[in-house]
């Protein structure tokens, strides 16, 4: 893996174990590890069913799929997906090379989050999610720097949270309470109230991305995005938030 990422620059989200290697519980607990050491998922298909990995029309393992009409497919996703905190830096959830097995969805969700409330928190907010690609570099899954990776960038959605969501009523002045310091939680600095926990959700399946915005489990916001994935056609971009 770590080869893999040196020579490619890309990193492996997700390893597929199938055949007989998941069935020593001491050799899926050590591929585990690994993956954890990498910070990538090891996944493993239901073991009843005889499972046909295909990568970029490469088959990967499938001696018995003339004999089996259950084939799980892989497909990776071609673009980056994120989404910008208010006015601060931008957070990417998706990552170009992630992969989602077929007739499956893939969640992933931000870190919670707490910001000022203020101004920010009162009537209709909106949020862009924005797609990445460096067609001169392909290999590349993220901008390196902010300053010029806006001309790389392609805004494909908008969240607009609706007048009956006015975020000021999570503020922790409401629910007189006070956001922890906990090591999952970003928090925006700052004195004063804060709204949150908040964190984004994306889930995507083979054909669209949905982005919904939680603040304390209520969702608040979302919108969907057509996505290319590596065996599809290349697809269009829509984006439709809260009214």
């Amino acid at each position: 893996m770590e080869k893999v990422a040196r020579i490619t620059g890309i990193r492996a989200t997700d390893v597929i174990l199938v055949g007989g290697f998941g069935a020593s519980p001491y050799l899926k607990q050590e591929l585990e590890e690994i993956c954890t050491d990498f910070d990538s998922t090891l996944r493993r298909p239901d073991e009843t069913k005889s499972v046909t990995a295909v990568v970029q029309g490469a088959v990967v393992y499938g001696i018995e799929k003339l004999r089996h009409k259950e084939v799980i497919r892989v497909v990776e996703v071609l673009d980056s997906f994120g989404v910008r905190h208010l006015e601060g830096p931008i957070e990417w959830i998706i990552k170009k090379g992630d992969i989602v097995l077929s007739g499956q969805k893939r969640v992933v969700e931000s870190r919670p989050f707490w910001y000022n409330a203020g101004a920010n928190s009162r009537g209709r907010q909106q949020y862009s999610v924005y797609r990445y690609f460096d067609r001169k570099r392909p290999l590349r899954s993220l901008p390196d720097k902010w300053a010029t990776s806006y001309k790389e960038m392609i805004e494909v959605g908008v969240i607009t949270t609706g007048p009956g969501n006015d975020l000021g009523r999570f503020s922790s002045r409401s629910h007189q309470e006070r956001p922890s310091r906990a090591a999952d939680e970003l928090h925006f600095e700052g004195m004063g109230p804060k709204v949150g926990p908040v964190k984004w959700r994306f889930t995507l399946d083979g054909v669209s991305l949905k982005v919904e915005l939680f603040v304390r489990e209520t969702v608040v916001g979302s919108c969907n995005i057509t996505v290319e994935l590596s065996n599809s056609k290349p697809a269009g971009d829509s984006g439709q938030g809260y009214k």
